[in-house]
């Protein structure tokens, strides 16, 4: 009973926030897409939840290599924030002989939350394999002529597109 009605004095609490304004995207090393078409994905997610909508852009540093073809501009909501949506990137066919080359994809923010407007976010890291080849092609085998006057042909065509001038 004499704890009963006894004033209790107040106590001072503040909560410290861990929460970070981050964009999660992975992997950001090792994707390979190929000049034939091939394709690798990559996922992008906030570590956070936003007080408004947050835009991502992916674009390729180097579309003569590979370009974006889904995924390309993502939205992030205060309900979907923490779900991972697909950015896929296609390789490019250049038709030179170049060997693999690597490129990447950035990746920008807009918000008007301030935490997730314009911060830094890493970029991806591909390579796309090279399918050209050096070489000719004849349109025929062989080729026979006789006398008098009986002529044949062929043509002769590159198997990729040279660097410089080839003389055949």
């Amino acid at each position: 009973p004499k704890y009963n009605n006894i004033t209790i004095p107040s106590v001072s609490a503040t909560n410290l926030d861990n929460d970070v304004a981050e964009v999660i995207v992975s992997p950001t090393t090792g994707l390979i897409t190929t000049e034939d078409g091939g394709e690798s994905t990559f996922t992008v997610k906030l570590s956070s939840r936003p007080t408004n909508r947050v835009y991502i852009t992916s674009i390729s540093d180097d579309p003569s290599e590979g370009t974006v073809v889904s995924g390309g501009m993502l939205t992030f909501t205060i309900d979907n924030w923490n779900v991972a949506q697909n950015v896929t990137v296609r390789g490019v066919n250049d038709f030179v002989v170049d060997g693999n080359q690597p490129y990447t994809v950035s990746l920008t923010s807009e918000s008007n939350d301030p935490n997730y407007d314009d911060i830094d976010i890493d970029k991806v890291h591909l390579t796309n394999i090279d399918n050209d080849e050096v070489g000719l092609i004849l349109s025929k085998e062989s080729i026979e002529t006789s006398e008098p006057d009986v002529q044949d042909s062929f043509t002769v065509k590159l198997k990729s597109e040279p660097i410089a001038n080839v003389t055949v």
